[in-house]
């Protein structure tokens, strides 16, 4: 982990006090859209892989989950890695429409190779809304807790302009990560701020206290997702719960999409390790003591490879 102090991260904010558009500490963590009046999928596939490949992501071979009213899905992965799955495209024919899904790997690299700027061409055609998308900001300094999240809902933080409180769900626990839902799961909007970094399994000192909190927008018979949500993500964000988020707002720091895509990665990587030396590490320790460590070192390591 030591290796990430080299990452210095961006401040949100410019010389005369403004937030830059390009360095706003919110990020489009999830991403659905809903594309219609597509006769011809076959060819319109093709046009969505071209465009894909410009940020580093294309249509797998791989089928995805085919939701009820759709007859084709495929996974979404990076160039580099058929198992790095970022997301699905889903077809229907009776319809004639597309369920386009970005996970959160998705919009980091869309963000990271395109700035979203491919999205937003398309975001704003006549035939397509916005089903879904998740708002995150990340807070690595101990400043936006868990327990700041209960105070806030307790004291009607979080309640409507109508003084209606919203439903809270709490969900894990202080060891591997406690989870807190703010608003029902069909709502236009609900919060979810979750303690990442015990979900990763981080104990670096400078990453310990990291945080995520998210605003899950969901469109639904009476409320459509504005489009102009992808140019004002932190004024959204922001007025999803204006009291809640308003310290979290002024505090927080622009961190690139590479910074957190290599923090997760490194955490993954570490728990992979520490799962592995669990389950086989008598077993290794033996094969070095026979073999030497060179030869062990050869013997249970490969080269990552892609299908694609």
């Amino acid at each position: 982990m030591h290796s990430f102090k080299s990452l210095v991260p961006l401040n949100s904010k410019e010389k005369d006090g403004r937030v830059s558009p390009d360095k706003s500490p919110v990020f489009i963590d999830y991403l659905t859209l809903l594309i219609s009046n597509i006769n011809d999928h076959a060819t319109y596939l093709m046009w969505v892989n071209n465009h894909l490949k410009s940020f580093g992501l294309t249509i797998s071979k791989r089928r995805a989950a085919i939701p009820i009213g759709y007859d084709i899905a495929y996974q979404i992965c990076t160039v580099s890695d058929e198992n790095d799955v970022c997301g699905s495209i889903k077809y229907s024919v009776k319809l004639s429409r597309f369920l386009f899904e970005l996970t959160g790997r998705g919009c980091s690299m869309a963000e990271k190779y395109d700035s979203f700027t491919w999205i937003r061409s398309i975001v704003f055609q006549n035939n397509v809304k916005i089903k879904r998308i998740d708002l995150a900001v990340d807070d690595y300094t101990g400043l936006f807790k868990i327990e700041k999240v209960d105070r806030a809902h307790s004291r009607g933080n979080c309640n409507s302009i109508t003084g209606r409180r919203p439903m809270k769900r709490n969900v894990g626990n202080k060891k591997q990560g406690r989870t807190r839902y703010i608003g029902g799961p069909t709502a236009y909007k609900q919060a979810c701020i979750y303690e990442k970094a015990k979900q990763l399994g981080i104990n670096h000192e400078e990453f310990i206290d990291w945080v995520r909190a998210e605003v899950r927008f969901n469109s639904n018979s009476r409320d459509l997702i504005p489009k102009e949500i992808l140019d004002y993500k932190t004024d959204y964000f922001f007025s999803a719960y204006p009291k809640l988020f308003h310290s979290l707002v002024n505090s927080a720091k622009y961190y690139p999409p590479v910074f957190r895509e290599s923090l997760e990665y490194a955490a993954n990587l570490g728990r992979s390790a520490m799962y592995s030396r669990h389950q086989y590490g008598r077993i290794n320790q033996a094969l070095v003591n026979v073999v030497g460590e060179k030869e062990a070192i050869k013997l249970l390591t490969r080269p990552g490879k892609s299908k694609n």
